[in-house]
């Protein structure tokens, strides 16, 4: 993909991670930290990389630059979502950026090609779907901001909702999504590792 074409990348990585028992984000997969990881697949399509955490320049010493969450205060993903929008708009203009969290394992970066192809249509996010929205990774453009502020506000912070009320563009599941991982435990991880 050109230059042109690319997108800012967005890596949430906010979240306590109050299950996995350590930060999930500097986890090492194959002898590198999980955002490196991340950031190394989706590089076809990437820009830029910036993660979002619950403090600024957390992740700096990886060289990945690093922004916190517009508010104080965990606010799950929608937060995530407010707060790549308003940086994508200060930084790049209105437009598109990629989003993904910081704790998936076996994401295949053709899955993005798809995503990419559904911008055609009308919507404020592109995602894949099966019996439900799956957010990540997904494209989301910064006109989402306005509706993910005012759900905030309202103490609404589902993103199921706010794909919804966006009307996000529906991308059926590749037939190779279930390789990927979300890691949420030490077990979790631990099975990962025996895979390799």
């Amino acid at each position: 993909m050109s230059e042109q074409g690319k997108l800012p990348l967005y890596i949430l990585a906010g979240g306590r991670s109050s299950r996995f028992g350590s930060d999930k984000a500097r986890m090492v997969i194959e002898g590198k930290p999980i955002l490196k990881v991340i950031e190394e697949v989706l590089k076809p399509y990437c820009l830029s990389t910036t993660v979002i955490a619950e403090e600024k320049g957390k992740y700096e010493d990886l060289g990945l630059r690093t922004i916190a969450d517009d508010k104080d205060g965990y606010c799950g993903p929608l937060m995530g979502v407010l707060t790549a929008a308003n940086d994508m708009k200060r930084v790049h203009g209105s437009g598109w950026f990629m989003l993904v969290s910081c704790d998936v394992v076996g994401m295949d970066h053709r899955w993005i090609k798809r995503l990419v192809e559904g911008r055609l249509k009308e919507g404020g996010a592109v995602v894949f779907y099966d019996d439900r929205y799956q957010p990540f990774p997904g494209l989301y453009h910064s006109v989402g901001a306005a509706c993910a502020e005012e759900m905030l506000r309202d103490g609404r912070s589902s993103m199921q909702q706010f794909l919804a009320e966006i009307d996000a563009v529906k991308v059926d599941v590749p037939h190779d999504w279930g390789l990927m991982i979300q890691v949420n435990t030490p077990e979790d991880y631990q099975r990962i590792q025996r895979k390799k």
